[in-house]
């Protein structure tokens, strides 16, 4: 994974929310066929490491990563991040489809791909072409005395 691919899935996982947590009992079978679901289902995950965990949660990404086949992103602080890339033949799209420098995925909403229309007299005076108020009233207060 590249730099700008691990800055791209950490500005997404900013807004993510946990939906994992590693406890006393760190990493066991039915905590592993968790791991491996969810990131079948969402491709990248974030899980809270408890205080109570016998392993740093360093060491729960690394055990975790190796046992689920993925990649950890970044473990900041008790959080881990996990991604495991979805094919290309599936039908939801991948976090690193597209291209990485826009951010434009497959997961952007198709309402911010619309084009923005500019008007004549957006911004200016449409009579003068000067920028002003839109009424024509210029309020500066050049060449007024007290």
């Amino acid at each position: 994974m590249t730099s700008k691919e691990r800055a791209k899935l950490k500005s997404i996982a900013s807004n993510m929310d946990t939906i994992l947590q590693i406890g006393k009992n760190p990493i066991g079978d039915t905590f592993l066929k968790q791991v491996k679901d969810a990131l079948k289902a969402r491709e990248m995950i974030k899980i809270h490491v408890l205080e109570t965990c016998e392993l740093t949660p360093f060491e729960a990404a690394n055990a975790l990563a190796e046992a689920a086949e993925c990649e950890v992103v970044q473990v900041i602080g008790s959080k881990v991040i996990l991604f495991k890339q979805r094919k290309r033949d599936d039908k939801k799209g991948s976090y690193l489809d597209k291209d990485t420098k826009t951010g434009s995925g497959d997961r952007s909403s198709k309402g911010s791909e619309k084009a923005v229309k500019k008007t004549a007299g957006s911004g200016r005076n449409g009579k003068t072409g000067k920028l002003g108020r839109s009424d024509g009233k210029n309020r500066s207060k050049k060449g007024k005395t007290k």
